[in-house]
């Protein structure tokens, strides 16, 4: 199976945010996409045979990157694409100049926490996170330099 990671385009955000609404709480609109997109925030697309499978929203300021989304489509989960798309992002991200990367991750994401942790990003803060339906979750404020 071919792998291709590329930059979305407007056309892709119905696509994209029906891949998160299948595989995460509290997903991303296609507005909310777009938005993104047009404010000047990278998206890649992870495409599989032609077929996006996954994507990442990064917003660089300066010499700091932030995830703000990442997202595999559930059917292609624990299938190490997370990996494939964060190895990208990191060599891109260090092209780039940039020298920290941050995120945050709700607390009871263990699968995206050990991923996170496996690349080396620390916690350096905890808060409460921003849902949907009000305030609940805790979460952590990772990051991670690059040398």
């Amino acid at each position: 199976m071919n792998h291709h990671l590329r930059q979305a385009r407007a056309a892709d955000m119905d696509t994209l945010a029906g891949m998160a609404a299948r595989s995460q709480t509290g997903p991303w609109s296609a507005g909310q996409l777009l938005d993104s997109l047009k404010a000047g925030h990278a998206i890649t697309v992870l495409e599989q045979d032609g077929y996006p499978i996954g994507f990442a929203v990064v917003q660089v300021v300066l010499d700091e990157a932030e995830l703000l989304e990442i997202v595999i489509d559930r059917p292609h989960q624990r299938h190490g694409w997370a990996r494939c798309l964060l190895d990208h992002l990191q060599r891109q991200l260090h092209q780039q100049g940039v020298n920290r990367l941050l995120l945050e991750v709700r607390e009871g994401n263990l699968p995206a926490l050990s991923l996170y942790r496996q690349y080396g990003l620390t916690e350096f803060g905890r808060r409460q996170l921003a849902l949907d339906h009000g305030f609940g979750l805790a979460g952590f404020a990772l990051s991670q330099g690059f040398t």
